[in-house]
This record gives C-alpha cells, sequence and structure tokens, in this order.
C-alpha cells in the first residue's frame, strides 16, 4: 500500500523531475534557547537547516550571524560574541 502525503490545500505536492515528491521543511518558531548558564552558550532543539535560516533575536534585536558579528552557529549550539547580564529574552526562528 502507497501512502500519500496531502497538503493543507487538500492538493497533491508536485513531483521533482526524477519522480520523487520534495520533503517539507520543519520550522521552529519562537523557540526559547537553552542557557548553558553562563549566559553566552546556548542550544536549539534541532539544528537550522540551512543554517542561515537562524533568526536570534535577543531583547528583540534581530542578531548577525558569523565569525566577528553576534554570535556563531554549530549543530545545535549558539556562542554569543559577548556573554548576556541582567534581565533578558533570548528566541529563535528556524527551518530545520
Amino acid at each position: 500500500m502507497t501512502s500519500v502525503v496531502w497538503r493543507i490545500d487538500n492538493t497533491l505536492p508536485v513531483p521533482n523531475i526524477n519522480g520523487s515528491v520534495p520533503s517539507v521543511p520543519n520550522f521552529s518558531d519562537d523557540e526559547i534557547p537553552v542557557d548553558s548558564g553562563d549566559h553566552q552558550h546556548f542550544t536549539l532543539a534541532h539544528s537550522p537547516s540551512p543554517a542561515a535560516s537562524l533568526m536570534l533575536f535577543v531583547n528583540g534585536l534581530l542578531q548577525q550571524q558569523g565569525a566577528g558579528d553576534d554570535y556563531t552557529l554549530s549543530g545545535t549550539g549558539i556562542t554569543l560574541a559577548v556573554a548576556l547580564s541582567g534581565s533578558f529574552t533570548i528566541l529563535a526562528w528556524y527551518r530545520f
């Protein structure tokens, strides 16, 4: 028996040229990364794919990803360039 996955709008996904149906990305919205305790290293529930899909906000401000910028990403691990102090909110949106 072949299973069929329907889209929300009740249409079938269009196959690729090789006949396979493209995978549907998963999304993580408004996720609170887990703090390691030092307020500089955090962990996401999933590895962002692509890595550039990660939008990380600290106290409502979008952070820039990359060496020499606000943070770096390795798998599920986020390392902030500078440890946060005081009260803060950190939120992440990404595909995986």
